[in-house]
């Protein structure tokens, strides 16, 4: 039987997907049962044929039990003393098992963990992990801080907090990230007066491959111009955190961010150009082979162990294996033992996006690029593979790519014919040459590392030159059973265009027709539903909301704002910013390509101040604003990048309103354009509209305050609303009492950070609601509020569900 490993594999994968997807109980009971049967039958009738069957059952059983227990059968200690001392701080003794990361302000350590306390008693752990961070105070900590080794054991006083659930639909979810690490708790500190250092272990193994990147990173700043030492320790290395992240995003666009991260394509250059190094050397290519076995799991632990890498570790090996050993290698079956091997030490690990891409497209190139190449006329054989390779590459990642991230890029395969062979053909193996040279002689290895900079300049031009956000495309997640039917009719396209037969030939066009309607679905599919909906979006102390219509008519109403340090030692790598971290990601979850109108209530920079990104990455059609003039150089430069991209600027007057979709419409009561222009007090003017949708009224009110309230009372017979968004974040000086006895609201959202230095929203306005019965519904206890409105029904739902 061919491939007996590739069957165990496929069935693990289905067994791993199956408890996933919530039926792991039935899937082991109904495996056992099949395997049982199935293997009776095989001892009965002697039957060859059934051993795949077999193996594939015995992978599926296999795979749904070790993903069953990664995922559920595992106790936590933490998590119990956690919920038994709520809000306690704890002594925590562990030991590192990660190099610490300092950023800005911000140390994150990984603790193995060894015992707790409470008092004076510690307890054992049984080396469960937990993800800590400590809040620096100073630049002495933080340059103490970087100074700390992994495998250091030491004692932490902190506050234990489970993972946070994604806060926004679409969101990134840190606790399903942890989880998948064995985390299920984190901890908290501040300073360093809450760290008490026990012991080093400087011989141990993993300390001396950091030490020896810390080396080797050195070397490379020594040879390299600053402009390319964060690329080139990106690509020898895997470390991106010196690439800048205006380059980063710029790749990523473009879809050959994966070029900057050590993956299998890295490993199997480097492993090729160092076989045929030694060999000029003088070595056998059987030692050679043997020589390259050993230094491949260095060569992963230097590189963080990441899945792409572990699998090109393993795949290469084992081909250096054969080779040594003079046996032909078969390229799907070592894929399928790497597979093995990593989903039985990290079951979870096969829901990342990086694991996935790399296996998948891995097995489409290994299956399909030479029969695709073979077909392509007139371009040399090179160019044919290169072609084939990339086309094969984009079919297997596109479904991954669009269900993690939501968008694909239109121009990803001429960017991979272009810059990835420019990158990983020449300046990685290049670069691996300059490092080696510099190793010995300084001179030399700079003359060296200035053709590795020409080349990256290069890159970085054709990125520049190619890449554009109007190529990113923006797919709605599609559903579970969309993905099978992909596959299929990828497969069929493929199956006619490599040479099927005669017969085949005749129904060629049909496979591309089912394929480009798979596609379509999946760029039309449905994702608005009837009614409207109104997310109140958690992007911490700001506001910004997403109204969706029927037809698809979309609104946003503010941006939130960008916080936290821009200079000084403070200064994080990347500053969080809620355009690009919350609303970006909620519009593309949502499939949403375009905004209508962006309501623009005034120009405090919590309500603006992630805009900017937001515009950048959507065409916007309308943006609506309170006719004050721009008072912060933010606010200016909102405005200049929206005549730039061609939307129209209106500044609207009270009483102005128009239909939006079928039985629903928006007026707008507040402010007045000329008072606007000469006031002085940007909340007061914020703009205010009234959205009645199927007979249900919503209010949405900015930071209008007191005095804006009193205004609109005076001017306007307000009808009463069943949806109010409190002004102000809920400060006192908004949501006044006449203000609530002449909406008389069922309901008040407010859009407000955790812990936030303002204290809002104020015990006042509380008091106010709760005198009144009024359902309260916050952002920072709620995560997104969501609100959904049909003919005679309202509902609200909120993303944490309290």
């Amino acid at each position: 039987m061919k491939r007996p490993f590739l069957w165990i594999a496929s069935g693990w994968i289905a067994g791993s997907a199956s408890v996933l997807a919530g039926a792991g109980s039935v899937t082991v009971r109904a495996g056992g049962l099949a395997l049982v049967l199935s293997g009776f039958l095989w001892a009965f009738r002697k039957n060859r044929a059934s051993l795949p069957l077999i193996l594939l059952l015995a992978g599926l059983l296999a795979g749904a039990v070790r993903t069953s227990w990664e995922r559920e059968a595992q106790t936590s200690v933490l998590e119990r003393w956690m919920k038994a001392h709520p809000e306690q701080e704890f002594i925590v003794r562990g030991e590192m098992d990660e190099p610490p990361l300092v950023d800005g302000d911000s140390l994150r350590l990984e603790l193995v963990v060894t015992g707790i306390s409470a008092g004076s008693r510690m307890a054992p752990v049984p080396g469960e992990r937990l993800a800590v961070r400590v809040r620096l105070a100073d630049p002495g900590e933080q340059k103490t801080a970087g100074t700390w080794k992994r495998k250091t054991g030491m004692e932490v006083k902190l506050k234990l907090r489970e993972p946070s659930p994604p806060r926004n639909p679409g969101g990134f979810d840190q606790r399903a990230w942890l989880l998948r690490r064995g985390i299920r708790v984190t901890g908290e500190a501040v300073g360093l007066r809450s760290v008490q250092l026990l012991h080093v272990r400087p011989g141990h193994p993993m300390v001396r491959i950091d030490e020896w990147r810390e080396w080797l990173g050195g070397r490379i700043g020594l040879l390299f111009p600053e402009e390319h030492v964060g690329l080139v320790r990106a690509l020898l290395l895997g470390e991106r955190r010196e690439v800048s992240p205006e380059t980063e995003e710029a790749w990523r666009e473009l879809g050959i961010v994966h070029v900057l991260s050590v993956s299998g394509m890295h490993v199997a250059i480097l492993a090729a150009t160092a076989l045929a190094l030694l060999k000029r050397l003088g070595l056998t290519r059987e030692r050679a082979a043997w020589i390259l076995i050993l230094l491949l799991p260095v060569y992963a632990a230097l590189t963080g162990l990441e899945p792409p890498v572990v699998r090109a570790a393993i795949t290469a090996g084992l081909t250096l294996w054969a080779m040594a050993l003079g046996k032909p290698a078969d390229a799907l079956s070592f894929l399928a033992l790497a597979l093995l091997a990593q989903l039985m030490l990290e079951p979870l690990v096969i829901v990342e996006a990086g694991f996935q891409l790399t296996f998948l497209v891995t097995a489409a190139i290994v299956t399909g690029t030479r029969p695709l190449a073979e077909r392509i006329p007139w371009l040399p054989m090179t160019v044919r593979t290169a072609v084939a390779a990339t086309f094969m590459a984009t079919l297997a990642s596109f479904p991954v790519v669009i269900s993690h991230f939501n968008e694909f890029s239109l121009l990803s395969v001429p960017a991979n014919l272009l810059v990835a062979p420019l990158v990983g053909t020449l300046a990685l193996p290049l670069a691996s040459g300059a490092l080696l040279i510099g190793l010995l002689h300084t001179g030399a290895g700079q003359w060296a590392a200035g053709l590795v900079g020409w080349l990256l300049d290069l890159a970085n031009a054709a990125t520049r030159w190619i890449g554009t956000s109007h190529a990113l495309t923006v797919w709605p997640t599609p559903p579970a059973w969309w993905f099978p039917l992909y596959a299929v009719a990828a497969a069929a396209m493929w199956f006619t265009w490599t040479g099927a037969g005669e017969t085949w030939r005749l129904f060629r066009r049909v496979p591309v027709i089912a394929f480009i309607g798979v596609l379509a679905w999946a760029w039309w599919q449905p994702v608005h539903g009837d009614g409207v909906r109104i997310t109140f979006l958690d992007v911490g102390q700001g506001d910004a909301a997403v109204i969706e219509t029927e037809s698809g008519r979309v609104i946003l109403v503010d941006g939130g704002g960008t916080f936290g340090p821009k200079e000084g030692w403070r200064k994080r790598r990347v500053t969080w910013d809620p355009g690009k971290h919350v609303i970006v990601p909620y519009l593309k979850y949502r499939g949403i390509r375009q905004i209508d109108e962006l309501v623009i209530t005034h120009g405090d920079l919590d309500h603006i101040g992630g805009l900017r990104e937001v515009v950048r990455r959507f065409p916007v059609r309308r943006a609506i604003v309170s006719g004050q003039p721009p008072r912060t150089e933010e606010e200016r430069l909102l405005l200049g990048e929206l005549r730039n991209r061609g939307a129209h600027i209106l500044s609207v007057r009270p009483g102005t309103g128009w239909s939006l979709d079928r039985e629903v419409g928006w007026r707008f009561l507040y402010p007045e354009p000329a008072e606007a222009a000469v006031s002085t007090e940007s909340n007061r003017h914020s703009v205010v509209f009234l959205l009645e949708a199927y007979g249900t009224r919503v209010l949405m009110t900015g930071d209008a305050d007191l005095e804006a309230e009193r205004a609109i009372l005076r001017r306007w017979n307000l009808p009463e609303v069943h949806v109010l968004k409190a002004g102000h974040h809920g400060s006192r000086t908004s949501t006044g009492e006449a203000w609530l006895d002449r909406l008389r609201p069922a309901c008040v959202v407010i859009s407000v950070g955790v812990n936030n230095i303002h204290g809002h929203p104020s015990p006042e306005v509380l008091h106010r609601l709760q005198s009144r019965k009024v359902d309260v519904f916050r952002t920072d206890r709620h995560g997104a509020v969501t609100v959904e409105i049909r003919k005679d029904e309202l509902n609200v739902r909120t993303q944490l569900g309290e």
